[in-house]
């Protein structure tokens, strides 16, 4: 479907049209001949543009310029707001087309044939903008009706992420040799200075990135995404800023202190302790004298009976 767009973009040339005093759609290239415009007497001449003619053509010319737009804004990723002007402008002329129901260009163009090939090209153009979360990025987006200038608003997130970004950016750049260009195969070096000095740069901008994400329920717009990718690329897998840990001095002393205190309890209580007498514990009954209880003096009265 990308490749119809781009084919459509690339092979199209379209006819510049201007509006008559009559209120008809004119093609400019009948107004001129081989050294420039005709004079006023040839204006007779020109071709009036069929309005369902001329609906088609801007349509086609604005998707042209949306998808030129989106290829050359697809590395870096800078579609939403690169693109939006575009995309407003095409979607709107498609809007207006699609509200005039019953209209002769409204059946001649949506409705003709089973393709139906506007419809196909405008829903392809809200597919990649939708998939892109683009709609998170901006407060508004409006057409002017009379100019048909496109203006917008970008939220106030996206705003504070770009300063914090562009700051970032600009840290790594004024730092020596920490401007290693993005995404460059066979890079595998840590710079120290980079990671010492853009530290708290980075630190901002990636919480920043955290809270819009809980904010927006993970709906964040392909711009910030694409942004935050390739700084924590840069800053993990090509400066490795990510593998360091600042001074190991008090980590280390904690972890000797931890490791040391049960011989430390163990030997103090070695020394400080205080000794307990070990008391052996008799039992009673040892200590009663033996009672006779007579059957030692009947064994003797009856032995000697029995030797008298």
């Amino acid at each position: 479907m990308y490749g119809f767009l781009h084919f459509l973009s690339l092979s199209l040339v379209l006819p510049q049209l201007v509006i008559g005093y009559d209120g008809q759609y004119y093609d400019q290239s009948s107004f001129r001949d081989e050294t420039g415009w005709t004079d006023e007497a040839d204006n007779s001449s020109a071709s009036i543009m069929d309005p369902c003619q001329a609906h088609l053509i801007y349509f086609a010319e604005s998707a042209s310029n949306f998808t030129n737009c989106l290829v050359m804004n697809s590395r870096p990723f800078r579609l939403c707001e690169g693109c939006v002007i575009p995309y407003k402008k095409a979607t709107e002329i498609y809007q207006t087309l699609f509200d005039k129901k019953g209209d002769n260009c409204h059946d001649k163009l949506l409705r003709s044939d089973r393709i139906q090939a506007l419809t196909l090209v405008n829903n392809n153009m809200k597919d990649v903008w939708t998939n892109a979360d683009c709609e998170s990025c901006f407060e508004s987006i409006d057409e002017d009706k009379v100019t048909g200038n496109v203006n917008f608003t970008l939220t106030k997130d996206t705003v504070l992420f770009r300063k914090y970004y562009n700051t970032f950016r600009q840290c790594l750049n004024a730092t020596p040799g920490a401007n290693i260009p993005l995404l460059s195969p066979g890079i595998n070096k840590t710079n120290d200075s980079a990671c010492i000095v853009c530290k708290q740069n980075y630190s901002s901008l990636n919480a920043h990135y955290e809270t819009i994400v809980s904010e927006t329920f993970q709906r964040v717009c392909m711009d910030v995404i694409d942004m935050m990718n390739y700084s924590r690329l840069t800053w993990g897998n090509e400066l490795q800023c990510s593998h360091r840990h600042g001074d190991l001095g008090p980590v280390l002393g904690i972890t000797f202190v931890m490791c040391m205190l049960p011989a430390i309890f163990y030997i103090s209580n070695r020394i400080f302790g205080a000794a307990q007498e070990k008391s052996i514990v008799t039992q009673k009954r040892l200590k009663m004298p033996v009672k006779d209880y007579g059957s030692r003096q009947e064994q003797n009265v009856s032995s000697n009976s029995s030797s008298s």
